[in-house]
């Protein structure tokens, strides 16, 4: 999509809904919940949530599921990489074609070592030009992860030979839980930011927006000032999700309203 139309999309058509909200529920009541919170677009996964996909099935169905709802798949998370080397590529590969069969534009590309961000990143990379697959890998960060801090992204992009085919995605909560502001996440990934996931952190858990340490008000700001037109995937993981849901929807409904405004007034 040229930048200028993207830009002049509903700032709400930008966001994206996510199972981290309860992932302890199946697909369905997911999808669902997510419809009446007001969204469009959903973040496929692959492991951890029980709303996962089964990567290997038929994409259709959960696509028309998400369609009979009103939503889309626009981001998807690929198997993390263990180092099975050949039957890594494989399942990426297969799950890279799950990916465009549901509608996904963009994937996340994990791995379990920084060794294997580099060595399977290329390979993937050169794999999905040589099909011709249209969807853009972005890069995770994760605390406590194998892309912690900016010095392990760094390694990480050094590793990959800073191929401009790899992009990143923005993990301003993951950075929070490191200590790392927005600000420095931006500035060492300016120009390669194709996805962002946005979650606000304190003490190193998942808060009610504006309650939190992350600086919503600039970063809106420098959304809109930068031309940025990519997702925005938002995520809300309090510790009550499961014994009081209402707080979670609640939470998420307050989320969408607050980054609006935020992003009507920079």
């Amino acid at each position: 999509m040229p930048e200028s139309t993207a830009q002049t999309l509903p700032f709400r058509s930008r966001l994206v809904s996510t199972p981290a909200f309860f992932p302890h529920l199946t697909l369905e009541p997911v999808l669902e919940l997510c419809r009446k919170l007001g969204f469009s677009k959903f973040e496929g996964f692959t492991e951890w949530a029980t709303s996962r996909l089964d990567w290997r099935g038929d994409p259709a169905v959960p696509r028309l599921l998400a369609e009979s709802m009103g939503l889309r798949f626009s981001s998807f998370h690929l198997p993390t990489v263990q180092g099975n080397a050949d039957a890594d590529l494989a399942d990426l590969m297969t799950a890279a074609r799950y990916g465009v069969g549901l509608g996904a534009t963009v994937v996340l590309f994990k791995a379990a070592n920084r060794e294997l961000y580099g060595s399977m990143g290329l390979r993937l990379l050169d794999a999905l030009q040589s099909e011709s697959i249209e969807l853009t890998p972005v890069l995770q960060n994760y605390h406590k992860g194998p892309i912690d801090t900016p010095g392990d992204y760094t390694e990480v992009l050094r590793r990959l030979n800073l191929d401009p085919r790899m992009k990143a995605l923005l993990e301003v909560g993951q950075f929070q839980r490191t200590g790392v502001k927005w600000r420095e996440g931006w500035e060492l990934m300016d120009g390669r930011i194709a996805l962002m996931h946005i979650n606000d952190i304190k003490e190193g858990r998942s808060v009610l927006y504006g309650t939190g340490d992350v600086d919503f008000p600039g970063l809106m700001h420098r959304v809109k000032s930068s031309g940025y037109t990519g997702n925005i995937v938002v995520e809300l993981e309090l510790a009550t999700r499961e014994t009081a849901p209402e707080q979670t929807v609640e939470g998420v409904r307050q989320a969408v309203d607050y980054l609006e405004k935020l992003y009507d007034a920079a």
